[in-house]
């Protein structure tokens, strides 16, 4: 499907667009909100500053996707490939991100709060200074992600794997870190430490 046939679709109502092969399209800055794409093929689209609020990405391809300051509050991504996906400072508040993979996405000063990502894969994902207060990311990878000046107060992280993983001059307080494996992990000038258990 050609970006001009979805955007046209969509702007006399249609909203399903389940399965569709959007490979490399530009989206940018499109008005695609609570419109379905699951299972959707948008490996390398650019959706930068889409407005996708509430879409529903569910096992999508995003893999290598533009998706910087785009708009995915309330989205679900489960299952999603986020692969080497470009996510700076795009919104993700309250998204459901459980089992996505997002290892070596790049989530520079995305905001993620309330977020799920339970099960998600992260690892080597950049992080610095995203906004991650209060979600939920139990059993997630985060083996090698650089979470510098990231803001994790309130998170769920109970089990998961944070091996290696970078959190200098990060905010750690009320963190619940239940079962997390955090050998190797660097801690250089944390902003506040907060390593007890809830």
């Amino acid at each position: 499907m050609q970006a001009s046939e979805l955007l046209a679709r969509y702007s006399t109502g249609e909203r399903t667009f389940d399965n569709v092969d959007l490979t490399g399209a530009n989206l940018a800055g499109a008005t695609l909100v609570e419109a379905s794409f699951r299972n959707a093929n948008l490996s390398r689209a650019n959706l930068g500053g889409a407005k996708l609020m509430m879409a529903d990405l569910t096992s999508a391809s995003l893999r290598e996707a533009n998706l910087i300051r785009t708009n995915l509050n309330g989205a679900e991504l489960c299952n999603a490939d986020m692969r080497r996906s470009q996510l700076i400072a795009a919104t993700l508040i309250a998204a459901n991100l459980s089992e996505a993979n997002l290892s070596a996405a790049n989530l520079h000063d995305a905001i993620l709060s309330r977020a799920t990502l339970t099960r998600a894969d992260l690892r080597d994902a950049t992080l610095r200074g995203a906004d991650l207060r209060d979600i939920s990311a139990k059993q997630s990878l985060l083996t090698g992600a650089n979470l510098q000046s990231a803001n994790l107060l309130g998170a769920k992280l109970q089990y998961a794997i944070l091996i290696g993983a970078i959190l200098a001059d990060t905010i750690l307080d009320r963190v619940d870190w239940l079962g997390a494996d955090l050998r190797d992990v660097v801690m250089l000038k944390e902003k506040s430490v907060g390593w007890g258990y809830r």
